[in-house]
């Protein structure tokens, strides 16, 4: 392992999954991920976690399962988090709720567009910061080692007269200081710039931390994902090309050296969203999940895969390829745990 001096990341090094249950209202997702439920969340996802020795859950959720098109809110819908919150203490797992859509944002295209722009629309901005003022009311005094907020998944990229840098870190300190004026304790991490690729120097001032991506190269992570434009070529890895770039391990490590710089400032970095879609061969997935492993200990920066269960996972991942063992009612892949527990 390459040997680099590390400043001291102020996240936590967690480790753990993405529990998607929530992320999206749209059913056609039920193709690609093999969902525990619909509109509810598995407590026995939280279960298995931590018994296979990890110490994290994000879990990603769309507004639009308690909120309305008129706006009206289901106050009822939010007995299924507070699941989540308790099982984080049961379970003995941080948990970091995410809000994956909002009104006037997705990265995804999965539903027809709301037709607002979250970026320019200031009555969608002070939605926004009213959704996280809800869940800072609901869970003030849980402990922020055990619950943090990760304001909003994956933010666009850059684009004239439709959002730049600058109105993402007016949404960011909006929200964060709607929260920290009702709980002050609360933990706050925001999403990286460009779907999270680019750190927020600009938030660097805010006791809030950052998180970033693990789908660099998307020729290898998303191989054949219909909904990310499928990549078709067959990769390789090391030495995959992808535009004028070539990727290996010396690449990732170039990718992630400005998250490196962000935790020298003094911001918290942690991975929130990483993994490979089952279509990738194995062994390229493997060897490019273990360079994304190394590189990510050697920076100090924990992650959360986008699946436990399902494609990107660890259990019922659906890789032809994969040697799986049966575990509590499900496959097990044991050479990717035993990866994963190395780091």
């Amino acid at each position: 392992m390459s040997s680099i001096q590390n400043s001291v990341n102020s996240l936590p090094r967690w480790r753990g999954f993405n529990v998607i249950e929530l992320f999206s209202t749209w059913e056609g997702w039920k193709k690609y991920f093999p969902y525990a439920s619909w509109a509810a969340l598995p407590e026995e996802d939280f279960a298995l976690i931590s018994e296979l020795g990890f110490n994290f859950v994000r879990v990603p959720m769309s507004y639009l399962f308690w909120t309305g098109r008129d706006g009206k809110i289901d106050e009822s819908f939010f007995e299924q988090i507070d699941h989540a919150v308790d099982w984080g203490e049961k379970y003995n797992l941080h948990v970091s709720l995410n809000l994956h859509r909002v009104h006037g944002y997705c990265i995804n295209d999965d539903l027809p567009t709301d037709g607002v722009n979250l970026w320019k629309d200031k009555d969608a901005m002070e939605e926004f910061a009213a959704q996280w003022a809800r869940f800072a009311k609901r869970y003030k005094g849980v402990s922020p080692q055990r619950l943090s907020f990760d304001l909003l998944n994956e933010p666009p990229y850059e684009e004239a007269g439709v959002v730049c840098m600058q109105d993402y870190e007016e949404l960011i300190r909006k929200a964060y200081q709607t929260i920290s004026e009702i709980d002050g304790e609360r933990l706050v991490i925001a999403d990286g710039m460009y779907a999270g690729e680019r750190p927020c120097f600009g938030l660097a001032d805010l006791p809030v931390g950052q998180s970033c991506r693990g789908y660099a190269p998307r020729a290898v992570t998303h191989y054949l994902a219909e909904w990310s434009g499928s990549p078709s070529q067959t990769p390789i890895w090391p030495d995959v090309k992808e535009g004028n770039d070539v990727w290996n391990k010396e690449k990732l490590r170039e990718y992630y050296k400005p998250w490196k710089q962000l935790i020298d400032s003094g911001v918290g970095v942690h991975c929130g969203e990483a993994g490979t879609f089952c279509k990738t061969p194995y062994p390229v997935f493997y060897s490019w999940l273990e360079d994304l492993l190394e590189v990510l200990s050697e920076y100090d920066i924990g992650y959360a895969l986008w699946n436990f269960r399902g494609p990107f996972g660890i259990i019922d991942s659906g890789r032809t390829d994969a040697v799986y063992k049966e575990w509590r009612g499900h496959q097990l892949d044991t050479r990717m745990l035993e990866l994963l527990n190395r780091y």
